[in-house]
């Protein structure tokens, strides 16, 4: 056949001699397709048109969110310079970031773009840039009732502990700008928690040795959120595809405790008091030489620095003031001879109260007889109303009247009452 086809697609060049056309539009709108056909004598057919309505695609939103780190230490005034930073992802075990409570943190919608084909690629955010992504604008709502704020990155801290929300909300180019949003959760963590019970009940003697340690736990932890750190957004180590998800360092596997045994004391010389910390989970071998009370200040982290700080109080005793201990104030400890004659001699005593005991508590003669006396079972007690022996009884018979006889009898019982005679 010497039939020839010809396409007309708005916007674009003539397409011959195709029985079949595939095309992509690279932007939203209403376009017109028509197909002419012309026979070998060069007849011409209806001309046959179309159109086809390209509806403007949601603009793809890309959201990430980093520390930022000069050295190997977390910043803590942010810069728009960014060349100066290393970055780092602190990720929760449910795809969240786990960062502590007023961390500057870099939001980012880079990579964010127009989905129309024709922006593929486009990563400027400047419409007069030709290599333009195709946003007109970014908006960031953070969840923790700060305001709105607009741009492609921006800083942000939170300063409570808690679980945010945070949207990224993208608007496109086309007509009146179509919008799209992507979110991330922020879990700001929780700072450890310590007992709040003094560390002794009691006051302590001078020169006794002590033992610190206290109790505390990962608020984290308790609410089931993991989390581990990438050091290296740059570098995927784990080799799964993704860059910033390899778990390089730990944030809450566990809680590290340190001690300041003397706030009055700059230990280390360097001007500052508040930081004399001493690590350790306890202390041994710790004792005041004089009486007075003590503050000793406890400090326990997690992995992104959230720290508890307690200080407690300790009373060691005067004892030119208070006197003798009473036996209450005395412990085991205190009790148990420090040397082994000793102990042999305390030993020794022990068994000689025993058997003093044993032969105190044998029976002597009256007590092994009340022993012997029969003993009677009773099971049961039937009452009729009152008191057993007062109304269990029957009332003696009604005295009789006495006649002479009865008077002068011996056996009557009567007795003449004493009375006087008249004269």
């Amino acid at each position: 056949s010497m039939m020839t086809s010809i396409w007309n697609i708005e916007g674009e060049d003539e397409v011959t001699n195709q029985s079949a056309v595939l095309h992509t539009f690279d932007e939203p709108g209403v376009y017109t397709v028509s197909l002419l056909v012309i026979d070998e004598l060069g007849l011409e057919s209806h001309l046959k048109s179309y159109l086809v309505s390209i509806v403007n695609p949601l603009p793809l939103p890309v959201l990430t969110a980093y520390e930022a780190s000069i050295d190997g230490v977390l910043v803590t005034s942010p810069s728009e310079n960014i060349s100066q930073f290393d970055f780092w992802h602190p990720l929760a075990s449910d795809g969240g970031i786990f960062i502590a409570s007023g961390t500057p943190i870099r939001f980012s919608a880079e990579g964010s773009r127009d989905a129309d084909p024709k922006f593929a690629g486009m990563t400027d955010s400047n419409p007069s840039s030709p290599n333009w992504n195709g946003i007109v604008s970014y908006s960031w709502n953070f969840g923790d009732a700060s305001p709105i704020v607009d741009g492609e990155n921006v800083w942000h801290s939170f300063s409570l502990p808690g679980t945010y929300v945070v949207i990224l909300t993208v608007r496109d180019g086309f007509g009146t700008g179509d919008t799209n949003q992507t979110q991330r959760i922020v879990h700001v963590s929780a700072p450890p928690t310590i007992q709040d019970t003094p560390l002794f009940n009691d006051e302590i003697d001078p020169m006794t040795n002590v033992i610190l340690y206290i109790s505390y736990q990962d608020e984290d932890l308790m609410n089931g959120i993991t989390a581990f750190r990438d050091t290296d957004v740059l570098s995927d180590s784990d080799a799964d595809g993704v860059l910033d998800n390899d778990p390089n360092q730990p944030l809450n596997d566990g809680l590290t405790l340190y001690w300041d045994l003397d706030p009055t004391v700059d230990s280390d010389g360097d001007g500052n008091f508040q930081n004399d910390w001493i690590e350790a989970s306890e202390i041994t071998g710790l004792s005041w030489n004089e009486s007075g009370t003590y503050i000793l200040i406890a400090r326990v982290c997690d992995g992104t620095d959230s720290c508890t700080i307690k200080a407690f109080s300790i009373d060691v005793r005067d004892e030119t003031e208070v006197g003798p201990r009473s036996l209450s104030d005395f412990e085991l400890s205190d009790l148990i001879p420090s040397d082994s004659s000793s102990l042999w001699v305390l030993l020794l005593v022990a068994l000689v109260l025993i058997l003093g005991w044993l032969v105190m508590r044998q029976p002597n003669d009256e007590e092994a007889e009340v022993d012997e006396q029969p003993t009677y079972d009773v099971t049961e007690i039937q009452t009729e109303g009152g008191m057993i022996g007062m109304d269990q009884h029957s009332a003696p018979p009604k005295p009789k009247n006495l006649d002479r006889e009865d008077r002068r009898s011996r056996e009557s019982g009567y007795v003449r009452p004493v009375g006087s005679r008249r004269r």
